[in-house]
């Protein structure tokens, strides 16, 4: 019978020894391995979190700025025009300024321009957020130009029903109303003239439609 000798004996606990190592080499690969991803994954999320909170504070100042905005427009402005004009009544917000011209040229005896600042010069390009006149023409003469434009789809015409001039209708015409300007027309008769109130500017149709035409009014 042979013996194991020592040597014998070193080489069988060398063989659990060495798998231990390998083993335990492995599990510290992977454990670094797992730490990495894990902090690869929180880095991503700490990254997505941000962009998230940016893209939130970046949303809620755009609408701290529009709110800020609409509150600054209140309380409304007054303009009231000549008696001999039907002492036309425009309310407008208080950020913008008015030019009106009463000398009676081009055919009109009252000529409103509202801007939001200041009220640039009438060039025949600029467009404004609010128009007004009172033109020297009869209603069905003003009317008859615009039906015409109905005619090649250019505007639409409706009835229209002022909420402060009772017994008083008229129309409102959508459209190209003067040449390459599209906005919204009011068109009412006044005495024997006709009353415009407008914007060629759809930029502004929300003040027109929410702020202006709510609040006009003159004495048929």
């Amino acid at each position: 019978m042979k013996k194991l000798g020592q040597k014998g004996a070193l080489n069988i606990l060398l063989i659990p020894l060495v798998l231990a190592v390998i083993l335990l080499i492995v599990a510290v690969a992977f454990g670094f391995s797992a730490y990495k991803q894990e902090q690869k994954y929180k880095t991503q999320t700490d990254q997505i979190v941000a962009q998230h909170v940016q893209a939130a504070v970046q949303s809620q100042q755009q609408i701290d700025t529009k709110n800020f905005a609409e509150e600054s427009k209140l309380p409304l402005a007054t303009y009231t025009g000549p008696s001999d004009y039907g002492s036309i009544k425009i309310q407008y917000p208080k950020t913008w300024s008015l030019y009106v011209d009463t000398t009676g040229t081009n055919n009109t005896s009252v000529d409103g321009y509202g801007n939001p600042g200041f009220v640039p010069a009438d060039t025949g390009t600029n467009s404004y957020p609010l128009r007004f006149q009172v033109v020297d023409t009869t209603y069905d003469q003003v009317l008859q130009q615009y039906q015409q434009q109905v005619q090649s789809s250019t505007v639409s015409i409706s009835p229209y029903q002022p909420k402060n001039i009772k017994g008083v209708i008229g129309v409102v015409v959508t459209g190209q109303i003067e040449n390459n300007k599209q906005g919204e027309m009011i068109i009412l008769p006044l005495r024997n003239t006709t009353f415009e109130l407008y914007t060629d500017s759809n930029q502004f149709l929300n003040d027109f439609n929410n702020l202006i035409l709510p609040n006009f009014s003159f004495s048929p």
